[in-house]
Formats: structure tokens, C-alpha cells, sequence
């Protein structure tokens, strides 16, 4: 994890190595990180979508157990496009 700052730069760079019709998959906790992500992709005329996951721990409580809920994660998947389209 962590991008240093530098996730625009290394989105352009994956997608440059990448033969069109390739994928990346990213993943991600931060808002601030999903709005650089999605952009730095419409910048680069990729398709892209996310997909958010939530997730629940049981903990006990007296004789029950309840749900805790964690905090989310998006997942990013991001397809290479031709540059004319």
C-alpha cells in the first residue's frame, strides 16, 4: 500500500505497460485515493468501474453476538482502451 503521492503518475505509468485490453485492478480505503484514481483513468480514456465491499466481525455480547461492521474497501478495475476510441 501507500503511493507516496504519486498515484496519477503510477496509474499512467501501469497503463502504458499495459497492451490494450489489459486490466488493473487497484484497490482502495480513502476517498481522497478513489476520486485520483477515477480521474487519472477518464484522463487516460480508460473503462473503468468500482465495486465497494463491506465487511462484518461477529463479537460477542452477553450471550449473543452482534455484527461489527469494518470499513469499506474499493476495488477498482480498470481496462486499457485504444487510443481512438
Amino acid at each position: 500500500g501507500g503511493s507516496a503521492g504519486e498515484l496519477a503518475e503510477l496509474i499512467q505509468l501501469c497503463l502504458t505497460c499495459l497492451q490494450t485490453n489489459g486490466w488493473l485492478v487497484m484497490n482502495f480505503v480513502t476517498l481522497e485515493n478513489l476520486a485520483t484514481a477515477t480521474h487519472a483513468l477518464a484522463q487516460q480514456n480508460a473503462r473503468w468501474d468500482v465495486t465497494q465491499l463491506q465487511a462484518s466481525r461477529s463479537q460477542p455480547i452477553l450471550h449473543m453476538h452482534r455484527m461489527q461492521a469494518e470499513n469499506p474497501v474499493w476495488i477498482v478495475c480498470a481496462q486499457k482502451t485504444n487510443v481512438e476510441q
